[in-house]
């Protein structure tokens, strides 16, 4: 089986900016639960509208080449409508976006578990590191998907705890790869 990590991977510390960022932001949820709480369900609002007026637009500015396009645009109206709903309704909102969040971040985990398993192939001793936070956000993700009505009262604690996951999964990765780099331009 071919590994996907490339003994010429270029750019190893974008991960390492990226977990840092993570973790920046995990501390800052947790530190500002409220404030948090109130700007992501806010933000989480706005994408939905703003999606919607998108998918409206080009399905309009397509519907000479597109056949179904009227689904399109029926989308990007229940879409609109929805960003609508949610920034009037922040309960609905906690709910949807701790399932979002959730969903997300349980796919992130996934996706860095097998990583994990590559950099294990490719003789990185940093990979069991990988794998034990990819593990962990896996059960965070679990957390906020098991019941989003009482994790919506914790949820940005739950954000915190599995951005800060994230974070330390990307630095490891970062440094996985310089070392990899720097192993494979010495032979």
């Amino acid at each position: 089986m071919k590994s996907s990590i490339d003994k010429n991977v270029k750019y190893w510390y974008i991960p390492l900016i990226l977990g840092i960022l993570f973790l920046g932001l995990g501390f800052f949820a947790i530190a500002t639960p409220v404030n948090t709480f109130l700007t992501v369900a806010f933000m989480f609002s706005v994408g939905f509208i703003v999606s919607g007026t998108v998918e409206m637009a080009y399905s309009l500015s397509n519907r000479k080449t597109l056949r179904n396009w009227g689904w399109y645009f029926a989308g990007g109206i229940i879409t609109f409508l929805l960003g609508l709903l949610l920034s009037i309704r922040l309960d609905l909102s906690a709910i949807l976006l701790s399932l979002y969040i959730g969903f997300w971040l349980l796919f992130r985990s996934i996706m860095y578990v097998m990583t994990s398993v590559e950099l294990r192939d490719n003789g990185s001793k940093s990979w069991g590191w990988i794998f034990v936070m990819g593990v962990l956000g896996t059960i965070f993700s679990f957390i906020l998907l098991w019941n989003p009505l009482i994790t919506g009262v914790g949820f940005v604690f739950w954000i915190g705890f599995g951005l800060i996951a994230l974070g330390i999964i990307n630095i490891i990765l970062g440094f996985s790869l310089r070392k990899l780099i720097k192993t494979q331009t010495n032979f």
